[in-house]
């Protein structure tokens, strides 16, 4: 065999060297030992519940069902419980150097949720970027005003689509600093973003903005219990003066501080929530959305009318969202839950899954389609931002330059594949919503399989890695998300994907019984089919939700003292160049997965 080459896969690389940058290394302690996994207890209702019964864990069994919330509908009802109301007012927005990078190595400028890079000013050396160069809604300018709101909304639909069964009531009256009287009422509900997701057009317990592509980067990345986005109706002292506004209104934790400025992620305080009511400069029409001023007739110290409205709602409330189950029978289970950052509502999801046939697939080196959706034109281009983009210089054109092709390069994403054997077992706890040394996420992962050439692979799981510092990991275990394509969560070359679980980790590989390796960065899926009859990668449109995949995916990184580093899986697989296979991504079809349950803690 010719020795080592790293062939131009170098993209991959790059996505999960940043992936893993700074997540675990050797000397952090993430999972001192393989994880145990507690079993569970037989499925109860809580209607059926003795008093002692209620003081033990109960466990309802559910199923995944592509494009539902897991586990039934959740209804969420927001309420106002004191007079704190805000009106933020244009100004300037501090840029996070985590988020937006530096002069010499720019991040966060990807359309429609990044900054331009000429939308942003600099220190006088050049070497650091301070804040936006225009005003905008997210400044640290607040002027204390009166309001009230009323909220009720129904969170049925997890992906976007016209079928969309999400709802919200909503309505919000408010006082300007001018004293002028605001109203808003909400028309209908968008169940389909067209940069990202809008999760069927209502979102509960979800990360957002900051890292996640999911929002505006100018605000941190948030746990919130709950966003939608709609047409709203405004009304200035009565008179109604549009009825074809985008509104989107959040519920988040609190993103400032004692002096009311917008903080970095690391300043968020997850011990009381906000309500804001955004109205950007959008209107919604017949031909799209198009940008214009909001008619706020509220006019700024320099005589120019605010074209926006930045609400925030104080000291709010939120009663007790639930979780109704209808699978089991005519009847329906109904558990109260609360949000609490950090933890999925409802509890801890236990998930069990086995391969449950022979068909298993060895993805080759090989080049990648490009989807015009998230990568656009070389005169448009798209999707190019760090770590889970794809560079201009890293794709192809047509002969006239009007469209990219495919990528320059093989990578792990290509549609060519060889049949194999295997088997895998896992098991995984997800406790924790999101990042940090303190998640509670468990994976119990092996596998094996045999190369083409006859080899004998080999990999379990020995740590978890609880936190992304690209995008998140939901504490190293992920349910029911969606992911990649236009999320901002993982490789674009891959299409934005139904997820029932997804977990990333550090693995130990054997060779023919032999270990080769102990650190290598280990990522799973589970996702929608994503592959045709032809067994080609597919773009967003022909992702069939009728079944799913599992996807186990070592690319060429290592974990080491010094943090992740660019390396060469150890596969021993010589390709027909003479170089050998720099990564692995194997594709485990005809899953047996086990229902899915929600531990539902007595009172």
């Amino acid at each position: 065999m010719k020795s080592t080459r790293l062939i131009p896969i170098l993209l991959f690389g790059t996505i999960f060297l940043a992936a893993c940058g700074q997540a675990v290394t050797p000397a952090q302690e993430v999972v001192a030992e393989p994880t145990k996994i507690e079993p569970t207890v037989e499925p109860t209702s809580k209607s059926e519940q003795t008093d002692e019964e209620k003081s033990m864990d109960s466990v309802i069994e559910l199923m995944y069902s592509p494009g539902d919330v897991i586990g039934g509908t959740r209804t969420v009802k927001a309420f106002k419980t004191g007079d704190d109301v805000r009106w933020i007012m244009p100004g300037l927005r501090e840029l996070d150097a985590d988020i937006f990078g530096t002069p010499d190595q720019p991040l966060g400028f990807e359309p429609d949720v990044g900054l331009p890079l000429e939308a942003r000013l600099t220190t006088e050396d050049g070497s650091a970027y301070t804040t936006t160069a225009g005003p905008n809604p997210f400044s640290d300018k607040a002027v204390e005003i009166s309001g009230d709101f009323s909220l009720k909304a129904v969170d049925a639909t997890l992906v976007d689509g016209p079928n969309s069964e999400d709802q919200v009531e909503f309505t919000a009256s408010f006082t300007g600093p001018d004293g002028k009287e605001y109203g808003l009422e909400l028309l209908k509900v968008i169940p389909k973003g067209p940069d990202h997701p809008f999760f069927g057009g209502v979102a509960t317990n979800v990360i957002q903005h900051g890292a996640t592509g999911i929002g505006t980067k100018l605000m941190p990345g948030a746990y919130t219990p709950l966003a939608f986005w709609g047409v709203a109706e405004l009304t200035v002292d009565g008179e109604v003066v549009a009825s074809n506004r985008l509104l989107h209104a959040m519920i988040t934790s609190n993103v400032r501080d004692e002096n009311y400025e917008l903080v970095f992620d690391e300043g968020i305080d997850n011990s009381k929530v906000h309500l804001h009511v955004i109205l950007p400069n959008v209107e919604v029409t017949p031909d799209g959305p198009q940008e214009s001023p909001v008619p706020t007739g509220f006019e700024l110290p320099n005589g120019a009318e605010q074209p926006f409205f930045h609400i925030m709602f104080e000291d709010i409330g939120i009663e007790s969202a639930k979780i109704v189950n209808t699978f089991s029978g005519a009847r329906e289970i109904t558990e109260e839950i609360s949000f609490q950052p950090g933890n999925l509502a409802g509890g801890p999801i236990f998930v069990e899954v086995n391969n449950g046939g022979d068909d298993v697939r060895w993805i080759m080196p090989g080049l990648r389609e490009l989807d015009a959706d998230i990568f656009g034109t070389p005169d448009q281009p798209l999707g190019f931002e760090p770590d889970v983009g794809l560079p201009l210089e890293a794709r192809l054109t047509t002969e006239d330059g009007s469209a990219y092709t495919t990528t320059a390069g093989p990578n792990p994403f290509s549609d060519k594949a060889v049949e194999i054997s295997g088997d895998f077992s896992l098991k995984a706890v997800d406790a924790t919503l999101v990042d940090g040394p303190n998640s509670e996420d468990q994976v119990e992962f092996t596998a094996s399989f045999t190369g083409p050439d006859g080899k004998e692979y080999g990999l379990e799981l020995l740590k978890v890695i609880p936190k992304g510092p690209d995008h998140p990991f939901f504490g190293g275990v992920a349910t029911n998300v969606i992911q990649h394509g236009a999320t901002g969560i993982g490789t674009k070359l891959m299409p934005g994907a139904y997820t029932p679980l997804a977990f990333w980790g550090v693995a130990e590989l054997t060779v023919d019984g032999e270990v080769v390796a102990s650190n290598r960065l280990l990522h799973a899926m589970i996702t929608s089919n994503v592959r045709d009859e032809n067994y080609e990668l597919v773009f967003d449109e022909g992702i069939d939700n009728s079944k799913v995949h599992l996807h186990v995916i070592l690319p060429n990184v290592e974990v080491t003292p010094d943090g992740p580093q660019e390396s060469p899986v150890p596969t021993g697989f010589e390709l027909p160049n003479g170089a050998e296979q720099p990564f692995f991504h194997i594709m485990f079809e005809d899953l047996d997965v086990s229902p899915f349950r929600i531990v539902q803690h007595g009172s």
